[in-house]
């Protein structure tokens, strides 16, 4: 009794305490329960993409779904700039479900099935030129740079964002 009666003392101390503490609770969460939210969405994304429930992988990403290899993109207002026709940016999920396919090739679903993510690296992703993902993003790590996918956090989880750009 003596235990719970100290338990509920520390409680209401901790919750009356003015400056930084009180803000404590609206904080952004550890990095560890970051990476634990990430890997849980990362398991039903890849249930969803190994089951080809391509609905559910739609709502899994966010539109506009950006292709950022050099051809594939251009900057808004960038008249001189020509887009490949085999761009994967997809405006809306009726274009990104018709290119489905060429979004998730062989090499992507292969990676998704192993499980090749990772978070941010500080001193990778963030030298001099700059790395696929930023700080809080999680990059599919395939061999090849055009078959990498990139997720980044939205709220409380992570959508599916684009094909990273190097330079």
């Amino acid at each position: 009794m003596r235990m719970i009666f100290s338990f509920i003392t520390a409680a209401a101390v901790v919750t009356a305490i003015p400056g930084p503490l009180a803000h404590a609770a609206t904080a952004a969460p550890p990095a560890s329960t970051q990476a634990t939210r990430f890997h849980a969405f990362f398991a039903t994304f890849r249930k969803a993409v190994l089951t080809n429930d391509r609905n559910t992988v739609a709502g899994m990403t966010r539109l506009p779904f950006v292709d950022f290899r050099a051809g594939y993109h251009c900057e808004p207002g960038d008249a001189a700039c020509t887009v490949s026709p085999d761009t994967l940016t997809s405006r809306d999920r009726a274009a990104f479900l018709a290119k489905y396919d060429r979004i998730f090739t062989p090499a992507v679903v292969a990676a998704i099935r192993a499980s090749h993510v990772r978070g941010f690296k500080p001193g990778d992703d963030d030298g001099e030129a700059g790395g696929p993902i930023a700080k809080g993003e999680y990059l599919l790590d395939a061999e090849d740079v055009g078959d990498q996918r990139v997720f980044v956090p939205v709220g409380d989880s992570w959508k599916l964002a684009r094909v990273p750009f190097y330079s």
